[in-house]
């Protein structure tokens, strides 16, 4: 398959690499003799090209990739398209090939699809080869309002021998009036969507939007499913974040998701699996016909290695000796990449879908711990403080050293923030309330999730002019009078255990974060004071001899400077 690429290859310098792959569709369209009604400038490119010197070259590639079945012609097509430079068509255009070929293996045995935005593209022609090849005829609908994209969809159907039809529009506003036994929607993450009024009145009532309020594609997507095809299977691509935000249209979709009964499965996806420019985590949801309610939801974990294997260069990619249409089986499931969760269980966590939350190795593990101690909620135990963002006053006469996750110590103490903020009389209120205060513990929650760290005793008071305070990363969890020691709180947070376990419970599609509700409600073991007392006084021991440590650190420095050559080169920051 590489043959067609080997050919073109040579055309750089004499074409812009990115119109490469329609110019090539273009001339192979011709030598079948069927050009597709294109929309953008496709087939002026190539006409203009056909008086190029280098155009033989181009007839060439095009007659080796027709020598090919259409299934080879279609693993030349990616190849072409992998190596190609990926401008921002490309980009939203093709997905992964093996990603592709298993969303098509889904959808095998039905009679339509509509296949919805740029990336839908690829499984489109992998479920019309497929069925090709198996002698069945499958209605295919392509629809995307990008005319360059509906003419890549158009010429790549002609050149695979695909009959597919291609409508240009906005696929969310339903002009195309396909009504198709299935359904794949994958569309471009946080598209922002301001022209609510296009959108059609049934999709604006499953979100309770009506023309107002912040509209992003992956909610709409899947109140378009809601309203318009409740007779189809379908499948969405979503990024991370519509799974866990607890604000605007991403509640209310997941809302009616769940109430609608129809949310078969979560498949949870690394990064670069599916999209290869997308370097974040992203997740598909498999929806059932109505009538087929369903009362468990399957997720699954497919960064694990019986589905995933990594590339040359690290990437994550979909095994093809095992299927994803198998989880969709109603066989019962003892695996640790997989798990059925009731509805239920999904509506006690707020109907957050984050795969991770309910496939963690950890909360198992932790509960069975906890069993053994008085379990408390960490509201109960601390006081939850969360910072805000202080103004900044160049002339301000405090000094606010600001924590960061990097100045928790190896010996669990905060050391001194390097980052100073000055703050003048009037911001000096706020700071005030988030000083940190000896005994208070910190933890990470944005971004680096679950660094855990203690305020020492020699922080400065509540009356420096300079003083700590922590950055909007991190809380401040200021043990309750009478409620647990920090040694023992700390000891329970900073466990490895509890790190895997923050972790699974944040979300967050680029940033990781930590859901405040979450960090409340998480249980902590309490216990008796007389444990905790031990607690204490191991940890004092630990600290001396992470003093111990430092001090054989220095003297291996000592040693290591009076040695040859060191003893002998100049300091590095020396004038000479």
């Amino acid at each position: 398959m590489k043959e067609v690429w080997e050919i073109i290859a040579g055309l750089r310098g004499t074409m812009s690499m990115d119109e490469l792959p329609a110019l090539l569709l273009v001339e192979v369209a011709h030598k079948i003799g069927n050009v597709p009604e294109t929309h953008g400038g496709a087939l002026q490119k190539w006409k203009n090209f056909s008086a190029d010197k280098a155009y033989p070259q181009l007839q060439a590639a095009a007659q080796t990739f027709l020598g090919l079945p259409p299934r080879d012609r279609l693993a030349a097509l990616d190849v072409v398209l992998e190596n190609s430079h990926r401008g921002k068509l490309v980009d939203h255009l093709w997905i992964a090939s093996p990603a592709a070929q298993q969303i098509a293996q889904i959808m095998e045995g039905v009679s339509s699809v509509r296949c919805a935005f740029g990336w839908s593209l690829h499984p489109a022609l992998q479920i019309g080869v497929a069925a090709a090849e198996a002698g069945d005829e499958v209605d295919l609908c392509f629809v995307d309002q990008n005319p360059e994209v509906c003419d890549m969809a158009a010429l790549a159907a002609v050149s695979l021998e695909v009959t597919m039809s291609v409508f240009l529009g906005q696929p969310f506003e339903r002009l195309d009036g396909v009504k198709a036994e299935a359904e794949i929607s994958l569309p471009p993450f946080g598209w922002k969507m301001d022209k609510a009024a296009a959108l059609p009145r049934e999709t604006l009532e499953w979100l309770g939007a009506m023309q107002s309020g912040r509209l992003t594609s992956e909610p709409v997507a899947i109140a378009d499913i809601l309203a318009h095809a409740p007779q189809a299977q379908a499948i969405i691509g979503v990024s991370a974040g519509p799974l866990f935000r607890m604000v605007g249209v991403e509640v209310a979709a997941r809302d009616e998701l769940i109430n609608a009964g129809r949310l078969q499965a979560v498949f949870d996806v690394p990064s670069g699996m599916i999209y290869h420019e997308t370097g974040i985590a992203t997740a598909l949801l498999v929806m059932s016909p109505v009538g087929e309610k369903r009362d468990i939801v399957r997720f699954t974990d497919l960064s694990d290695p019986h589905f995933a294997s990594r590339s040359s260069r690290g990437r994550y990619e979909a095994r093809l000796d095992v299927t994803w249409a198998e989880m969709l089986s109603n066989s019962a499931l003892e695996v640790d990449y997989a798990r059925d969760v009731p509805v239920p269980e999904i509506e006690e966590q707020d109907r957050i879908l984050t795969p991770s939350r309910y496939l963690s190795r950890t909360a198992a593990k932790l509960s069975a711990f906890n069993d053994r101690y008085e379990v408390k909620e960490l509201s109960e135990i601390v006081e939850l403080i969360r910072p805000v963002a202080l103004p900044k006053d160049e002339d301000g006469e405090y000094l606010v050293h600001e924590t960061a996750p990097s100045d928790v110590g190896e010996d669990g103490f905060l050391t001194e923030p390097p980052k100073i903020i000055k703050v003048g009389r009037g911001g000096l209120r706020k700071a005030r309330n988030q000083q940190l205060e000896p005994g208070d513990v910190v933890i990470s929650v944005k971004g680096t999730i679950g660094r855990v760290g203690l305020v020492p005793d020699d922080v400065p008071d509540r009356n420096a002019d300079t003083f700590w305070t922590v950055g909007q990363s991190m809380m401040i969890l200021r043990p309750r009078r009478g409620g647990m020691l920090p040694e023992a709180l700390y000891e329970y947070l900073s466990s490895e255990l509890m790190h895997e376990h923050l972790n699974t419970l944040a979300g967050g599609a680029v940033i990781q974060a930590f859901n405040m509700k979450d960090l409340k409600s998480l249980p902590i073991p309490v216990p008796t004071m007389e444990e905790q007392a031990k607690i204490r006084e191991e940890f004092a021991k630990r600290q001396d001899a992470f003093r111990e440590l430092e001090r054989l650190r220095q003297e291996i420095g000592a040693m290591k400077a009076k040695s040859w050559p060191h003893r002998d080169l100049p300091p590095l920051n020396s004038a000479d």
